[in-house]
C-alpha cells in the first residue's frame, strides 16, 4: 500500500508540475491510472466503506475525464450493489451496457441484479 501511495504522489507531481499541455495520450494514461487504482481498491475492500469510498472517488475521476467510460460506470454499479442500493446499481449497469454492449463488468452486474430479483433465467443471458 505504501508503494501505491508513493507511485501516486510521483505520478501527480509529474502531472501537475509539467508545463506541457495535456495530450490525448496523457489523458488516456490518467484515465487508466485512476481506473486501475479504483479497481484495486474495490477488489481489496473487504466490506469496508472506506475502501469503497476511495474506489468510488477514483471511478468518478475517470468519469470526469471520460463520461462514457463504461467499465467505471459498471464498477460504480458494483459498489452500489455491495451497499445494497439495488435500483441505483441496476441503473448504472444498464447505462454501462448501453455505452458498451460487451462491457463485462456491466453484464456481470446485470446478472447479479437478476439473481437478486430471483429472475433465474434472465441472469444467464
Amino acid at each position: 500500500m505504501v508503494r501505491l501511495i508513493i507511485n501516486t504522489c510521483i505520478f501527480f507531481s509529474i502531472l501537475y508540475f509539467s508545463k506541457a499541455q495535456p495530450t490525448s495520450e496523457s489523458v488516456d494514461s490518467l484515465i487508466n491510472f485512476h481506473f486501475n487504482l479504483g479497481r484495486s481498491l474495490f477488489n481489496i475492500h473487504n466490506n469496508t466503506d472506506e475502501s469503497l469510498l476511495e474506489a468510488e472517488q477514483e471511478f468518478s475521476k475517470v468519469l470526469s475525464l471520460n463520461p462514457n467510460h463504461a467499465s467505471s460506470i459498471a464498477y460504480l454499479g458494483l459498489i452500489a450493489f455491495d451497499q445494497q442500493q439495488f435500483e441505483r446499481a441496476e441503473s448504472l449497469f444498464t447505462q454501462a451496457v448501453a455505452i458498451d454492449s460487451v462491457c463485462a463488468e456491466g453484464r456481470i452486474g446485470i446478472s447479479r441484479i437478476y439473481r437478486h430479483k430471483k429472475q433465474w433465467e434472465d441472469s444467464y443471458q
